[in-house]
């Protein structure tokens, strides 16, 4: 089996070489044949997969959250998508979370080259999301947090941005004229590092949405975390969903700042993807 390895190397964090020639070595061990391409440029990976993508069996997204949705995004678009393995180095790896292992040698002990599964992807106007969507309060924590920020701190740098946030201008969406905290979609059991209390499968074509009432800011915050750590019970589990706003919003799609929209249209293409996944997770979240 030929494997592609895309490694992002204008990530968040900065990697040794030695690291990065550790995970090579251990997936040359699992596949027949291993190339490796370096991002060098912004969109060189989504150029580099729609142009060779198709000449593999799979490909490895060898870094964070953004990279993994660089990746899926640029595999999604071919006529013959090759299996994805997601070794992750970044942050928080909420994506990777929930298929394989939180860091790199989580996911390389997990790996087994025989268990795949289909599962389904969320897309959200024309782009698609491997784990989180998210409008309003708060939103902008994961993209506004620096690079240097997180490589010094890591998961820790967003909770520090975060308290900036109980002063100044904070977005809170208005849909049919109510007034609201923050909306957030998920297909996952991760977000910022942490998990969630949700009912996941992630091939049963539903997403996880929840619309966190406009409070003011601190008793908002706490209402979102609570919601999400603890009390599911205003979540709903749709196949689709579109959503207006008053005014144009910014919409965070895994972690990076996507859109910014007056409507969303979100749905789901159901097992479009087949990820190499841990046995334990794939019995725990594949139907």
């Amino acid at each position: 089996m030929r494997l592609l390895i895309i490694f992002n190397s204008f990530s968040g964090k900065r990697h040794k070489k030695a690291k990065i020639e550790y995970i090579k070595n251990e997936l040359s061990k699992k596949f027949s044949s291993v190339d490796f391409f370096s991002s060098y440029e912004k969109n060189s990976i989504t150029k580099e997969i729609l142009s060779r993508g198709e000449e593999y069996d799979a490909i490895a997204s060898l870094g964070g959250d953004g990279t993994a949705h660089e990746v899926v995004n640029a595999i999604i678009k071919l006529n013959k998508r090759p299996k994805l393995l997601v070794i992750p180095l970044g942050t928080c790896n909420d994506f990777a979370r929930t298929i394989i292992g939180k860091n790199y040698k989580k996911a390389l002990k997990n790996f087994d080259i025989t268990t795949t599964s289909k599962i389904d992807i969320t897309k959200v106007n024309n782009i698609y999301m491997t784990y989180a969507m998210a409008f309003g309060a708060a939103t902008r924590i994961s993209y506004d947090a620096k690079k240097k920020s997180k490589n010094i701190f890591g998961k820790l740098s967003y909770y520090l941005f975060a308290l900036r946030l109980l002063v100044g201008h904070l977005e809170r969406p208005i849909i049919n004229n109510k007034r609201y905290f923050i909306g957030i979609i998920t297909k996952s059991k991760s977000l910022a590092g942490n998990r969630i209390k949700n009912k996941l499968y992630l091939n049963d074509g539903s997403f996880n949405y929840r619309l966190i009432n406009n409070k003011p800011r601190v008793f908002g915050f706490l209402s979102f975390l609570f919601h999400l750590w603890f009390n599911s019970k205003k979540s709903q589990y749709l196949e689709n969903i579109d959503i207006s706003f008053d005014e144009e919003v910014n919409i965070n799609i895994d972690g990076e700042n996507a859109l910014k929209t007056k409507k969303i249209s979100v749905s789901i293409e159901k097992e479009a993807l087949e990820v190499y996944m841990y046995q334990k997770y794939k019995d725990k979240y594949i139907k």
